[in-house]
């Protein structure tokens, strides 16, 4: 991965300390303030009265029909989901942490839902759990948002790698780019596929300040040998078009095989965030 040490950054900041063991069993301010809607995102910070407080979210789109739920029966819905979800994780792992830390939070912090769909009404309810019964209290914080049109207009890139030099032409010199690859193990082990993991990149990128020094525009080249790739090893490459840390085209992704006599492309084609 070409961005490495830029992310290992942005891993450090993201480390906090944790609260003491504390349960907090009666119902907190939680002071949730939204900071900003995007396209695909959804920004808002929290800062409960008792920092030891567990409180969790969730949003739902107007087209669902859990839309038109109370806020507390939204809240329960999520909660039974989790419940459900860390039930069927437990069957697959023996190491697993608690059900709390898996889906619930305590303390100040910015929140970013990601992965939301463009120009859609959402709601977002926020409420703290009682850590014992898992109940949901009835301080329930909630929120109207309509997330922002995002336009997209297909981007070609034509790829070469020759003497393990990648070179990436775009079919319009004009338009700001992002590119990055990684091993394909990875990608789909981490992130399933393709897509999602420069969706993340992107957001990653942006929420730390650094997207502004990683754009692309018109044809780069660069060294894939100063990165150590391992020989006869499956690596996948992503690019596309991005405005505002959102992403403007179709991903196109590029499937190689390093050697080091030689580096072998075994497929190209484009995703979008309606193909998973």
């Amino acid at each position: 991965m070409r961005n490495a040490s830029i992310l290992a950054v942005c891993m450090l900041l993201l480390a906090g300390c944790t609260p003491l063991e504390i349960d907090v069993t009666t119902a907190v301010p939680l002071h949730m303030k939204v900071e900003e809607v995007k396209g695909s995102k959804i920004i808002f910070s929290m800062d409960p009265e008792d920092p030891n407080a567990w409180y969790g979210y969730g949003l739902v789109p107007s087209v669902t029909e859990e839309y038109k739920m109370t806020d507390r029966e939204l809240a329960r819905y999520f909660t039974e989901g989790y419940l459900e979800s860390y039930e069927i994780v437990k069957k697959d792992t023996d190491r697993i942490t608690t059900f709390l830390d898996m889906y619930y939070m305590r303390g100040s912090r910015t929140i970013r839902a990601t992965t939301l769909g463009p120009d859609t009404e959402y709601r977002l309810v926020v409420y703290q759990i009682n850590p014992k019964t898992f109940e949901v209290m009835d301080n329930i914080q909630s929120a109207t948002l309509h997330t922002l049109p995002v336009d997209s207009e297909d981007m070609d890139f034509a790829v070469k790698m020759e003497n393990g030099i990648l070179e990436i032409v775009p079919s319009d010199p004009n338009r700001v780019y992002y590119w990055d690859y990684d091993l394909s193990a990875r990608i789909y082990d981490n992130y399933l596929w393709s897509y999602g993991y420069f969706y993340h990149l992107l957001d990653m990128l942006d929420e730390y300040g650094f997207m502004g020094e990683m754009y692309s525009q018109g044809g780069e080249s660069y060294n894939l040998k100063a990165d150590h790739l391992v020989n006869g090893t499956a690596y996948t490459l992503v690019a596309g078009a991005t405005e505002d840390g959102e992403i403007t085209s179709p991903v196109t992704v590029v499937e190689f095989t390093y050697y080091d006599d030689g580096i072998k492309i075994t497929d190209q084609y484009k995703q979008t965030g309606e193909d998973e």
